[in-house]
């Protein structure tokens, strides 16, 4: 038997007729228009890739079209069974070449991530699995936006790259041409070496897929419309990195939290034009560069730019950029332009710049009149181009209360709920972590933010994700510059590998903060998480609950105050929030105070010394909205200072003796090296090996561990290659 029969003998067993079904139903949306191009396919094999030059046509006059798509759609299936197909989702007349399509009706993106398809049905787009899945089984994928026009090569790639921005980091950048070959619905993919399904998961006659105008879509994404006419000379590279660099430098607003806003970012640029070189700003506690405020600026003028509130377009925030960063010796054109294209691509990610509450929607000016500070303008029936008033005001309600999609919410398919620390603090929720004065619970969040900031991907034995673009602010009201230099330095922090946290770690030590309870002190936060660009996916530590309140402590009005205020704001922004907060004389009743404390929180955390083992520490759930069962006991870590004189925090083993998770853990990894796993294949490799090895021994009568489950030989193998226990630094607990 040859390989390749091998192969086609491993195919799923699905339903062949509805495979075909769903090929068809693909050639059918992307090649149902007669535009004088074909059908362009490419296959990949062991051997390598090969591309079916001649194309394939599904309009002649010799044809009949559906039955041409039937005979098709039957020969992708077939051919998939032995090898990976892909095909262009646009009509080429010649050869598949950049900016060659004889038409581009879509726009798409290709996921290599977790897909979101919340966000895929936000805006009625069509979405196909590409066969890979990350490591829990959340599928990868393909996405399409209908268009109802063909749109030109920069308008196709501008769109593209949009797509690919609201969709995630994962999307892949270079994904974003009408030559692109993606799998089409109904094939299998063999590239893990098991053979998995390329299906629907949003099918075009799916409720709710739309067709989009193009400039609709465009303003939903914060794409400057109509691309700029010099864009076409060089769609097939980079478009959208060329912008028009003489943009007007006196941008009308229309807002005037807008205006503030591109007033402080300009002012900022313009007084390091005269920074010598090495000179720090004011902002922070080692102040930022050059680097950093030009980093700063174009991320929030992006930012700004991408809002639907706010009248600066993208070619206008570029220009604002270039007219206002120094210029000159080290700051070359080069340079600052790379430094906006990294910031830009940045704020697609992290989305628009969020309003601040008590800036009503109805001041956005649509018309482009200039607002001053004082004088700020209101939508009218003029700034509609219908005329309509009424519908303008609809509009903007519905954009300002938008409904949720319960279909969405409920979908078999909807990714699991992420975590920022697995199990603990689940990203985007507000996490309070209580205990007694004295024990260590800012030292431990300390200690959780550096590795994330450092990208360990674990600490004590769960999970922490940040993402590489992510950042922590953390926010000390209760310890000085020396306090926090004694802690980082024990956290293992040094002159030597200090760069690696400098642009991840932002910290405010006992900054003039007025109380977040009170509407000058959620102002004036609002302000930093603006300036400094935090937002969504970002982690914000609170350091601690009554240092960062004003009001009585006992009164629930003072965390109601909290909640209105503050809080609300940064669930809207997606922000993770971790607060500490002291324990009352009863350590097993939680936050000291109003017992408002735990209504704004979705879990809280009290952080226990064991009573026999001074080094020992628990952390047990006092509250967390997860759903039933889906979280673990407590967690039981052990924080000592290791031979090298730093901290360390390790799983801990239970009282009764049994191996703890920390233990399972090495124990899992100690298996996958006996079984010959490469510490840089992927999970699903470890996994298929793990198994096959477990069979063998059940054949053979042998014993094979019991507690070798797939969640932890996940685990196990993401973190070969670097050790488990996260180091940190010697000091005493706060």
């Amino acid at each position: 038997m040859t390989a390749t029969e091998d192969r086609a003998n491993d195919a799923p067993a699905l339903d062949l007729t509805a495979r075909v079904a769903d090929a068809a139903v693909w050639l059918e949306e992307f090649h149902g228009h007669d535009d004088g191009g074909r059908l362009r396919l490419a296959e990949n094999t062991a051997e390598g890739w090969e591309e079916y030059a001649r194309g394939v046509p599904l309009f002649r006059p010799d044809l009949d079209h559906a039955q041409a798509v039937q005979d098709v759609a039957r020969q992708l299936v077939t051919l998939s069974d032995l090898v990976d197909i892909y095909a262009c989702p646009y009509a080429h007349a010649r050869t598949r070449e950049k900016g060659g399509a004889a038409a581009r009706r879509h726009s798409h993106a290709d996921v290599d991530g977790p897909l979101d398809l919340g966000r895929v049905r936000f805006l009625g787009a069509m979405a196909v699995a590409s066969g890979s899945a990350s490591a829990d089984g959340r599928p990868h994928g393909h996405v399409y936006v209908r268009l109802d026009r063909p749109v030109t090569v920069a308008e196709h790639t501008a769109l593209c790259v949009a797509l690919g921005g609201f969709l995630g980091p994962d999307a892949d950048p270079s994904k974003v041409g009408d030559a692109d070959v993606l799998r089409p619905a109904g094939t299998v993919n063999h590239k893990s070496g098991a053979v998995h399904p390329v299906r629907w998961l949003v099918r075009p006659e799916a409720d709710g897929v739309r067709t989009w105008e193009p400039d609709a879509l465009a303003r939903v994404l914060g794409v400057p419309w109509p691309v700029a006419q010099e864009l076409e000379a060089v769609a097939d590279d980079d478009a959208l990195t060329s912008v028009d660099a003489a943009a007007t430098a006196s941008v009308p607003c229309g807002h005037a939290y807008e205006a503030a806003v591109i007033r402080g970012i300009t002012n900022d640029l313009d007084a390091s034009a005269a920074w010598p070189e090495g000179h720090k700003d004011g902002h922070g506690d080692e102040g930022r560069g050059w680097e950093k405020l030009q980093a700063d600026a174009a991320l929030r003028l992006s930012r700004l730019a991408l809002a639907d509130w706010s009248a600066l377009t993208l070619t206008e925030a570029r220009g604002l950029f270039d007219h206002h960063a120094p210029t000159g010796g080290q700051w070359t054109t080069a340079k600052r332009a790379a430094k906006w294209e990294a910031q830009h691509s940045r704020a697609l990610r992290k989305g628009p710049l969020t309003l601040p509450a008590g800036h009503d929607i109805a001041e956005v000016a649509v018309t482009g009149t200039a607002a001053t500070a004082t004088e700020e303008t209101t939508v009218t029936a003029a700034a509609d181009p219908s005329g309509n008033a009424d519908e303008s005001a609809a509009r903007a309600v519905a954009g300002r209360f938008p409904l949720l999609d319960l279909a969405a919410l409920v979908d078999p398919e909807r990714p699991p709920r992420p975590w920022f620390w697995e199990q603990i603090v689940p990203e985007g929720e507000h996490v309070s972590l209580v205990a007694p004065a004295g024990v260590g619970k800012s030292l431990l969040v300390l200690a959780l933010s550096v590795a994330a900031a450092r990208g360990s991907g674990e600490f004590i034995g769960r999970a922490v994700t940040l993402e590489d673009d992510a950042r922590v602010l953390y926010v000390d009201m209760e310890n000085s510059e020396d306090d926090f230099a004694e802690r980082l330095v024990s956290l293992g922090v040094s002159p030597g590998n200090v760069a690696e946290l400098q642009e991840r770690l932002l910290v405010l030590s006992m900054p003039e903060l007025r109380g977040l309870d009170t509407t000058e002190g959620a102002a004036q936060l609002r302000a930093v998480l603006d300036h400094y660009g935090i937002g969504r996916g970002d982690l914000l530590v609170l350091d601690s609950t009554q240092r960062v309140t004003q009001g009585e402590e006992n009164s629930n009005d003072t965390m109601r105050n909290l909640y209105n205020l503050t809080s609300a704001e940064l669930k809207r922004r997606r922000l993770t929030v971790i607060r500490t907060d002291n324990t009352g004389k009863d350590s097993d009743k939680g936050a000291r105070g109003a017992s408002a404390k735990r209504d704004d929180v979705g879990a809280s955390w009290l952080l226990r010394p064991d009573e026999k083992r001074p080094e020992v520490f628990s952390l047990v759930s006092a509250k967390r909205r997860s759903a039933p069962g889906t979280g673990r006991g407590a967690l039981v870590f052990r924080r000592h200072v290791g031979q090298d004189g730093l901290l360390r925090f390790d799983l801990a083993a239970t009282d009764d003796g049994t191996p703890s998770y920390g233990d399972l853990l090495s124990e899992a990894r100690a298996l996958l090296d006996a079984l010959g796993v490469d510490g840089e294949a992927g999970v699903h490799v470890a996994w298929e090996t793990v198994k096959t090895a477990r069979a063998r021994a059940e054949a053979k009568g042998e014993q094979f561990p019991e507690w070798a489950k797939r969640d932890l030989i996940r685990r196990a193998q993401n973190g070969r290659g670097y050790e488990v226990e996260v180091t940190t630094g010697g000091g005493g607990a706060p």
